[in-house]
Order: structure tokens, then C-alpha cells, then sequence
């Protein structure tokens, strides 16, 4: 029963040589895989990179009109946004320990 043709061969060097072809077969198609994986990844990620910097410039148009404007917001209305963000967690049973630093007003479109 020898299939590979490896006629005049001992049993042992048979076996030896059909492991040894086992084992490059193997390594070659997850070589194969991890290249196909690889290029897939790059794609993905120059997909992404241009995503990220439309949405980047998106931002900056947003936080410029942010900026110039200089209009404060009352002191009550930033008593009323604070009182309604700690009784959505307090409703939510979270522990969340938070700071407010700064209450812009934003331009609506």
C-alpha cells in the first residue's frame, strides 16, 4: 500500500517523508492564510483612514463654530443640565463620579 510511489523505499523513510510532506503542506497553507488575512487587514485599514479624516474635518468645522461664539449659558440652565445628567445616573444606579468643566451652546443648522 504505498501510494506515493516511493517504490525501493524502507518503511521508515517512507514514513518519514510522508510526515515531512504533511508538515510543509500545512505550513504553507497557513502561510497562504495569514498573507490573505494580512492584505484583507491593510484594505480594511485604508478604508478606515479615510472615514477617520472626513469625520476628523467634520469636528473641526463644528468645534471653529463652537469657539466663535462666546455666548455663556445661565448659570440656572447649567444648574438644570448637571441636576438632570446626576438624576439620569442616579436612575440608572450607577456609580459614576463625573465632573462638568465647561457648558458650551452649540449653533443649530
Amino acid at each position: 500500500m504505498n501510494f506515493l510511489g516511493l517504490n525501493g523505499l524502507s518503511d521508515g523513510t517512507t514514513v518519514l517523508f510522508t510526515v515531512l510532506m504533511g508538515i510543509l503542506v500545512v505550513f504553507l497553507g497557513m502561510s497562504v492564510i495569514i498573507f490573505f488575512l494580512f492584505t484583507i487587514g491593510k484594505i480594511f485599514d485604508g478604508i478606515n483612514k479615510k472615514e477617520k479624516k472626513e469625520k476628523v474635518s467634520a469636528k473641526k468645522e463644528v468645534a471653529l463654530e463652537t469657539v466663535t461664539e462666546s455666548e455663556e449659558v445661565d448659570e440656572k440652565i447649567k444648574a438644570a443640565i448637571v441636576a438632570a445628567i446626576y438624576a439620569y445616573y442616579i436612575e440608572q444606579n450607577a456609580n459614576c463620579e463625573f465632573k462638568i468643566r465647561n457648558i458650551k451652546r452649540l449653533k443649530r443648522r
